[in-house]
């Protein structure tokens, strides 16, 4: 028996999201369960994940409980079982002060949290020298600039770069918490990894993107990603909120974009279709599929990637196609691209500095025009 208030919650939970009653019962009979195990309130994930092997609800019961304040909320959950096991790897003392580390680029003391594909990126490239100290100390106050130069000597490009730029982060980070005396990585200059080159599509890949897309929200996403340069990660979060069809705008990192007739078009005929197939979804992604209707987490990266490996190009090149477009158009103005995109300025300069290349290119005479 789940206790009174926990059952009105999940009753009201479900009537919010459309729940058909066996699934009601579904989730009760694991919130059961965990809460007999659990008796402290607070759900770790390793124990909604176990719920598989008894068959029982996984999804719906996390999605209820981190709405609810008793488990980790989605999608942390998942990276949280991630970096568990990532740091079992390493020894104890070593671990935990990684795990300090951690907490501070997940959020903690930090004015702008790290997105967790980007937490996850830094712990992959420490992983291999963290476990190369794992198996020579006891603690990583004994690891010297020598050990971290041996490390980095052994890597190349950008995979050296963002090695040396993780172990940085978390050196400054455990001696500005104190637990170590000094920092090892202080003035190493690991480099930058090459940068790609900055490529555009080619006219017949271009044209034909929207001729092969049926779906309404497949459609809005490659106009998203290719009209108004989004990347997969910005997609995957827009909310409904963010967007404002009656004005056709859309509201991003403090932004407000407009949009084109043909977005504001396709975004007002997927609301609609959205509505009639999810009348009662508490989702609030803008992009939502069946796996997700009756939750409250965005789209999987896969979604994405799926739909632009059937049309032959990625999001991210169909993204540089449309910044380098404008970037020709605007005179190779980066200030315009860090106004119009919110681009760093870094980054506003490469593409600058790609369509004057290009530019060059097109300009210069060949053979027969000697």
């Amino acid at each position: 028996m789940l206790p009174v208030e926990v059952a009105e919650a999940l009753t009201e939970f479900a009537a919010e999201r459309g729940w058909p009653e066996v699934t009601w019962r579904r989730v009760a009979e694991s919130l059961g369960v965990l809460l007999a195990e659990n008796p402290s309130g607070h759900i770790p994930e390793r124990a909604i994940a176990a719920l598989a092997e008894r068959q029982l609800s996984v999804k719906h019961t996390r999605a209820f409980l981190a709405s609810s304040g008793l488990a980790t909320p989605v999608p942390y959950a998942a990276t949280e079982l991630w970096i568990d096991e990532r740091l079992s790897r390493l020894g104890p003392r070593i671990a935990t002060d990684v795990r300090v580390w951690v907490e501070v680029l997940g959020g903690a003391g930090r004015a702008r949290p790290q997105n967790h594909d980007t937490l996850r990126s830094y712990i992959t490239s420490a992983q291999a020298p963290l476990e190369a100290f794992s198996a020579r100390y006891a603690s990583l106050r004994e690891v010297t600039r020598d050990d971290v130069i041996t490390e980095l000597a052994a890597l190349e490009g950008t995979r050296r770069a963002m090695t040396g730029t993780a172990l940085r982060s978390l050196f400054r980070t455990l001696k500005a918490k104190k637990l170590i005396f000094a920092d090892p990585t202080a003035r190493l200059r690991p480099g930058r990894g090459p940068e790609r080159p900055v490529l555009g599509l080619d006219e017949t890949t271009r044209a034909s993107l929207l001729e092969r897309v049926d779906r309404l929200d497949h459609r809005l996403i490659v106009l998203l990603v290719g009209v108004h340069a989004l990347t997969r990660h910005q997609v995957r979060q827009l909310f409904v909120d963010d967007l404002d069809p009656a004005r056709a705008t859309l509201h991003l990192s403090g932004r407000r974009r407009r949009l084109e007739p043909l977005t504001t078009e396709t975004l007002l005929r997927w609301l609609q279709e959205r509505r009639d197939r999810w009348p009662h979804t508490a989702n609030p992604y803008l992009f939502i599929n069946p796996q997700t209707a009756y939750g409250i987490e965005p789209i999987n990266a896969s979604v994405i990637t799926s739909l632009f490996r059937s049309l032959s190009t990625t999001a991210g090149a169909l993204r540089s196609d449309r910044l380098l477009a404008e970037a020709a158009a605007c005179g190779g103005d980066p200030l315009h691209l860090v106004r119009f995109f919110g681009l760093s300025p870094r980054t506003a300069m490469r593409y600058a500095a790609a369509a004057d290349l290009a530019g060059d290119e097109l300009a210069r005479p060949t053979r027969s025009d000697s």
